[in-house]
């Protein structure tokens, strides 16, 4: 049984106590784009505001009326149906497990981008990304962002003082104990299943209403099993010594089931040596942490030949030499960045340390502290988002969204991303590089269903007709130097249950003009 469902009765009267300064609208849910970035080429869905009860529905329903996902094609790569960006003070903590619980059954990642904060039943909400590898011993595994300068805060389930009176009055002082404490032992089981340390359990579990536990140094994202974006390791700026020392210090952590700042002063010199050869007969170079101990840790390296290699790296702890000569393995961080990277990956792969591409917190300081963001690092990150600094600058100063000789209706607007209507129909466009439009192209010209097409130097046009539900879309893309600007088009489903026709919506593809390009067709 799902332990969400069993909060009932006075815990329900408990938790909507709960951050009474919270404002009590809901949060707004909304459609951004059909692809997030570049690595996560997924639909993307924005959720801003306090976490009220009715969320989760909102949710469900832009999702089912935007994301098809068949769980059955998933690569063995792994994937994700979706992406939802998360923007909150918090407020309902079960209303927050519940959406938790949602992106976990379908698999949708969860991010909180630069300037965003999340915080509270959020930062409950965010634990629940997730992506599906169809590979064996893969499965569901952990999918969860903050970007530099994103904020993540936690914080335990308390009484509002005001509420507090008038809750033991009518329910009694044991009744009301014991609900809190089983909010608390839920929400401590919720993050042991979810792949929280459990070292940082005590520290989340004591926060009051005016504190909070933010995940801000690279200690907070290692031991909350968050991921950083998937960015190249030497943007970060660390030399070629400090990232190894750095994941010694987590692999120690968990060896010792310590905190990582508990145990850095162990690691008292960087510099890289050989340290001995494997059962294998592999030389291995690292540094040493204690006095030679057959049974126990005395180095922490790597395979020598992969000191000067970018890619692959098998980064462990060590016992001394033995009676052979040889040293041991304990524990071993195998960083993949094209594949699996996994640190002690026993069980599921949900439940342990285990990430798509590289861990990139592992290789951070502990001490570094990402509330500031370093500005290469973030232009990196915009660009998988299909954006550069000159695009996004050029925002500021005039719209970046196509024109219509047709009305056309705008229902929401980002810098980068518009939805509007027009009759029958709902255009959803996304501003981006060549990148966006040449990734958006490759995929239409493999997709099936497809009844026409047409491309040329500065834009193409797809009409599609859905082969699971026979449903038309046009998809148009324009291209003007290195910006370009996507549009889907798809019908809007009538009350009498009529459809828009596939000529009418490309008749409103036709009306479409990005900045001087125009796609040379006729209605």
């Amino acid at each position: 049984m799902n332990p969400i469902r069993l909060v009932v009765g006075l815990s329900a009267l408990i938790l909507a106590a709960m951050l009474a300064a919270v404002p009590a609208q809901a949060a707004t849910v909304t459609f951004m784009s059909w692809f997030y970035s570049a690595d996560h080429a997924v639909p993307h869905i924005h959720y801003d505001g306090p976490v009220v009860d009715g969320d989760l529905d909102q949710l469900k329903s832009v999702f089912d009326s935007y994301v098809t996902c068949d769980l059955e094609q998933f690569p063995a790569e792994g994937g994700n149906c979706a992406v939802l960006s998360l923007n909150s003070p918090g407020g309902s903590y079960i209303e927050g497990l519940r959406l938790a619980q949602y992106l976990r059954d379908n698999r949708i990642a969860s991010v909180v981008e630069v300037g965003s904060q999340c915080y509270s039943a959020c930062a409950f909400a965010f634990l629940g990304g997730s992506g599906y590898s169809s590979q064996s011993r893969v499965g569901v595994y952990v999918d969860r962002v903050v970007e530099p300068e994103g904020i993540l805060g936690f914080h335990a389930p308390y009484f509002a003082p005001d509420s507090l009176d008038g809750l033991v009055a009518e329910f009694g002082l044991d009744e009301v104990l014991g609900a809190s404490r089983d909010d608390i032992s839920l929400m401590v089981r919720q993050l042991v299943s979810w792949n929280v340390d459990e070292n940082v359990l005590g520290y989340i579990v004591s926060m009051g209403p005016d504190e909070t536990y933010d995940v801000v140094t690279g200690e907070d994202y290692f031991l909350t099993r968050t991921a950083l974006p998937d960015t190249p390791l030497s943007l970060w700026g660390a030399s070629a010594s400090d990232p190894i020392r750095n994941v010694c210090t987590n692999l120690l952590a968990v060896h010792e089931n310590e905190f990582p700042s508990a145990v850095m002063d162990r690691i008292t010199d960087s510099t890289i040596q050989p340290i001995g050869v494997d059962a294998s007969g592999n030389a291995i170079s690292g540094i040493r942490l204690g006095p030679d101990n057959g049974l126990d840790v005395t180095f922490c390296g790597m395979p020598t030949a992969q000191l000067e290699a970018a890619a692959d790296a098998d980064i462990a702890l060590y016992s001394g030499a033995g009676i052979n000569g040889t040293i041991s393995s304990i524990l071993t961080y195998f960083h993949r960045p094209d594949g699996w990277s996994s640190l002690d990956a026993g069980g599921t792969a949900s439940r342990s340390m285990f990430q798509k591409g590289a861990m990139n917190t592992l290789f951070l300081d502990i001490t570094a502290n990402l509330a500031t963001g370093d500005q290469t690092v973030i232009d990196y990150i915009n660009m998988d988002k299909f954006m550069t600094p000159a695009m996004l600058a050029g925002m500021a100063d005039g719209t970046p969204y196509v024109q219509s000789t047709l009305a056309l209706e705008v229902s929401s607007e980002t810098g980068w991303s518009r939805t509007s209507r027009h009759g029958g129909a709902e255009l959803v466009e996304q501003v981006g590089t060549r990148r966006l439009y040449d990734m958006v192209q490759q995929r239409l010209a493999a997709s099936a269903g497809v009844e026409h097409q047409s491309v040329s130097a500065g834009g193409f046009i797809y009409t599609i007709r859905d082969t699971a539900s026979a449903s038309p879309y046009v998809w148009v893309g324009f291209l003007d130097g290195d910006e370009a600007n996507v549009v889907r088009i798809d019908p809007l489903i009538a009350s009498d249950g009529t459809v828009t026709q596939l000529d009418a919506l490309y008749a409103i593809a036709c009306s479409l003009t990005f900045k001087t390009t125009r796609l040379g067709c006729a209605a």
